[in-house]
């Protein structure tokens, strides 16, 4: 088993900014929002409007790639500011399947941005263009853990990249009231809720991560991947990618879904990120659930199969009505976005 961090580990991904952040981050925590290279017509479904679109996420250095992501952005009809959650799929996922839950969200009255995750997606299936989608990969992690000859070679840093990106659409958009805004996602989909809350920092209030956590090294099913790369590359991963030693960044009001016999996340690994998360004086509030003898699932009421939720929009009963009530705190001031 490898050790908890040091200062090695930190130095391995290039120079910190501010509160901790890689520097590599730090270009796309500017709010600036991405160019959109190609748009489909809007459209009204109920009491939602939703834009489908590809914007251009970054232009690798090396090569002059484009990485170009699809996403989809749901909104109220009615005008804002509405809160708004930052959607982040699960391994093998994609945007275009996730549509019904990115609807989902709009017609609970957020805004909702969801994106294609380079690093875990379903690039065979997955619309978005670039090095990752079109090489076609279909495992999740496939191209994940590599850091050389810098943390940018891995495609997880452009699913990251992504989600930023979609960060400053929502903290730019007229509709989104800029102090309410959640992330969510489970799985891997969780790995990337517990990334945007330590990245993010107070530009979240709140982050509903399920399964998902930091420290792969410390207890996940990806411990022998890490072990097996060199020392000086794992370093510069975990600097990079491990959110549980970023964790102490977060600053949104926090809540994990785990199972205690799931095959990916284990709790030691949850518990340790959950550690790192500040929570004294001003800080969030954090909250844990660990669901007894569940493989990837949360048979608890309020959890996966909870009947009163539609699975198709939502994955548990329970975030909803945690970010509902986080966002309402936030609303009245408790915490400024």
């Amino acid at each position: 088993m490898l050790g908890l961090p040091c200062l090695g580990l930190m130095l391995g991904a290039g120079a910190l900014g501010a509160d901790g952040v890689p520097d590599i981050y730090l270009p796309y925590l500017q709010d600036n929002p991405p160019d959109i290279v190609e748009e489909l017509p809007e459209q009204r479904i109920g009491d939602v409007i939703v834009r489908e679109f590809w914007f251009l996420s970054r232009v690798i250095p090396e090569t002059g790639a484009r990485c170009e992501i699809h996403s989809i952005l749901a909104r109220p009809a009615a005008p804002g500011p509405h809160p708004a959650i930052l959607f982040c799929h699960g391994g093998g996922g994609y945007t275009h399947r996730e549509r019904t839950a990115i609807i989902g969200w709009a017609e609970k009255g957020y805004v909702c941005i969801g994106q294609d995750q380079a690093g875990f997606a379903n690039a065979s299936a997955a619309l978005s263009r670039g090095p990752y989608f079109d090489g076609g990969a279909t495992t999740a992690g496939a191209t994940a853990f590599t850091a050389t000859p810098d943390a940018t070679a891995s495609a997880l840093y452009d699913g990251i990249v992504a989600a930023l990106r979609s960060l400053s659409i929502l903290r730019t958009h007229p509709d989104v009231d800029t102090s309410r805004i959640g992330v969510f996602g489970g799985s891997w989909g969780g790995y990337m809720t517990n990334m945007m809350a330590a990245l993010g920092g107070e530009k979240f209030a709140a982050a509903f991560p399920i399964y998902g956590a930091g420290y792969y090294d410390l207890a996940s099913v990806w411990m022998p991947t890490l072990e097996a790369m060199p020392d000086d590359q794992r370093e510069r991963w975990l600097a990079a990618f491990d959110p549980g030693r970023l964790a102490t960044n977060t600053r949104a009001d926090y809540m994990i879904l785990q199972a205690t016999d799931d095959w990916f996340f284990w709790p030691p690994s949850v518990q340790a990120t959950l550690d790192n998360i500040p929570a004294e004086g001003p800080g969030p509030r954090k909250n844990w659930l660990f669901s007894p003898n569940d493989y990837h699932a949360i048979r608890l009421p309020g959890g996966t199969g909870d009947p009163r939720v539609n699975h198709t929009k939502h994955r548990t009963y329970m975030e909803y009505i945690h970010g509902s009530a986080l966002h309402e705190l936030a609303a009245e001031g408790r915490r400024p976005g």
